[in-house]
This record gives structure tokens, C-alpha cells and sequence, in this order.
């Protein structure tokens, strides 16, 4: 039997030293003078293989992790749009009504309240005077929106302006705006409380 355990021991310290003084694995030859001796040992060889895999090893990981975190990139859901209405130069936040809503590969559909008056705890009405504009602001804008009023006796009546003027008769107004969006479509609800003029 060739070599010696100790012999080994220092061909692989000497391995380990060219490999930080040169270019890695640049002379295939040094390897094979290296591991030819010591071809007769079995219970060692692993160990050299397992050196020279390290490398290989990191590589890999570092490709598995990058790939995970462009999975997980992609994968992140988009916020829901937000309305912004704006009455007599005040802004307000529209309430989010039913929605269905596609992204980040998942979708989900959410079937709220379908008034405006059902909100009017969490989103009290917003006054303003009679025939007042009002201007709606979406974040990002849809392609496409429309306008339901809906007065306190359930009437309902389609808005086509934009922006669109109050009603003059005191009282409180409920909006429901629609809008669609590549990922779907999200309802807003707000109610606008028109004063009185003698008041």
C-alpha cells in the first residue's frame, strides 16, 4: 500500500494552500497527482471529495436563495385601491364595501355590506353645502368607475358626471362607487350630508 495516512494529511494542507494562492481548481493535474497516491484509501477519499464539493455546495444555496426571494417577491399580494373624496375642499377616505380582488398569484372575494348607510358608524356623513362638486380620486385608477346614489328612503339614481354636483334639497346622500381594475372590481361607499342653507 502507497503513502501514508500522514502523507495525506499533508498533500491535503498543501491542496489547500495552492488553491489560496492560484486560481481555483486551474490545474486539474495537481488534483489528479494529489488524489493518485491515495487511491488505495477508501475510508479518506470522501473526506478530499467533501473538500472540494464545499464550494459547489455554497453555489448552490446562494442560486436556491436568490430564486426563493423573487418567488416570494412575486408572490406579494397588492393593497386594495383607495378613494378619495373631496367635498368643498375637504378630503375624506371612502369605506371599502364588497370587493373581488386577484393578485399575487390568489384571489379573494369579499361580500360586505352593500349600502352606504350601513357604514355610517365608522365613516360619518360628510357635510357639505347644497349643489356642491364633488371629486373622486382613485389610487391607482381604474379603468373604468361609475356612481349609485342612494337616498335615506332607498331611492336609487345613477350619476353620470364626473365630477358631479350635490343634490340642492337638505338631507343625507349615500354614494356607491364602482370601480374595475385588471385585478378586479372594489366597491367605495360614503354618505354626504347636504345642510340647509338657513342653517
Amino acid at each position: 500500500m502507497s503513502g501514508s495516512y500522514s502523507e495525506f494529511v499533508g498533500h491535503t494542507q498543501n491542496f489547500r494552500s495552492m488553491l489560496r494562492n492560484s486560481r481555483p481548481y486551474s490545474d486539474f493535474r495537481f488534483i489528479l497527482r494529489i488524489c493518485r497516491p491515495y487511491s488505495e484509501f477508501p475510508l479518506h477519499a470522501p473526506i478530499f471529495i467533501s473538500m472540494l464539493r464545499i464550494p459547489i455546495f455554497s453555489a448552490a444555496a446562494l442560486i436556491l436563495l436568490t430564486g426563493c426571494s423573487a418567488i416570494q417577491g412575486s408572490s406579494e399580494r397588492e393593497a386594495l385601491p383607495v378613494l378619495t373624496v373631496t367635498v368643498d375642499g375637504n378630503e375624506y377616505e371612502a369605506a371599502v364595501g364588497p370587493y373581488c380582488w386577484t393578485s399575487g398569484g390568489t384571489g379573494e372575494c369579499v361580500d360586505a355590506a352593500g349600502e352606504p348607510f350601513a357604514y355610517a358608524e365608522r365613516f360619518p356623513p360628510v357635510p357639505a353645502a347644497a349643489s356642491s362638486e364633488v371629486m373622486l380620486a382613485f389610487d391607482p385608477a381604474p379603468d373604468h368607475w361609475h356612481v349609485l346614489e342612494v337616498r335615506e328612503d332607498g331611492e336609487e339614481n345613477s350619476v353620470d358626471s364626473k365630477p358631479f354636483v350635490l343634490p340642492s334639497e337638505p338631507g343625507k346622500y349615500g354614494y356607491s362607487v364602482t370601480g374595475g381594475w385588471p385585478q378586479g372590481d372594489v366597491t367605495f361607499f360614503f354618505i354626504v350630508e347636504v345642510r340647509d342653507p338657513a342653517d
